[in-house]
Parts: C-alpha cells; sequence; structure tokens
C-alpha cells in the first residue's frame, strides 16, 4: 500500500485475518486493545469480530501480506482490480 494509503476500521464477522508486514511500519488499531505499533517482520492475528484498521507510518510505502480464514474478504481486492482495468 502507499505510504498514507490508511484501511478505516472494520469487522470481519466470521473471518480470522492474519497480517504480515513484511516492510513499512505504521499502526494497527483495535477496539479492545488500542493502537498497535507493527513494522517490518511483525505478524498480527485479527479474531473474528474485531474491530480493527491500519495506519501507515506515512514515510514509505507498507508491504504486506494478508491471509483469511475462512476465505472470503480477499475478494473485494478482486472487484478493485477488475474495476481499474
Amino acid at each position: 500500500m502507499s505510504k498514507n494509503a490508511a484501511v478505516a476500521d472494520h469487522v470481519h464477522d466470521k473471518e480470522w485475518e492474519f497480517l504480515a508486514i513484511v516492510e513499512g511500519a505504521g499502526e494497527l488499531s483495535r477496539k479492545a486493545s488500542g493502537k498497535v505499533p507493527v513494522n517490518g517482520a511483525t505478524f498480527a492475528a485479527v479474531k473474528p469480530g474485531e474491530q480493527h484498521g491500519f495506519k501507515p507510518a506515512g514515510d514509505k510505502p507498507t508491504y504486506a501480506v494478508q491471509m483469511y480464514w475462512p476465505p472470503g474478504p480477499e475478494q473485494r481486492f478482486k472487484k478493485l482490480a477488475e474495476s481499474n482495468k
């Protein structure tokens, strides 16, 4: 993601989200535990029903791998890719 592209707070009702920050930095916000600083080599798991979001540090792009279990939320990325063709 770009250096200033935040992910607004949201909830996955049924899915776990796993986030591995490969490079970059920012804050993972969680309604239950507040803001958690993250950077390269950070791994986080967000349980179903937990409100969360992400704000990049703003100094360089963030590279991350997002995984969901069970699959489903990633479908929004496919829709975005199709709409940008």
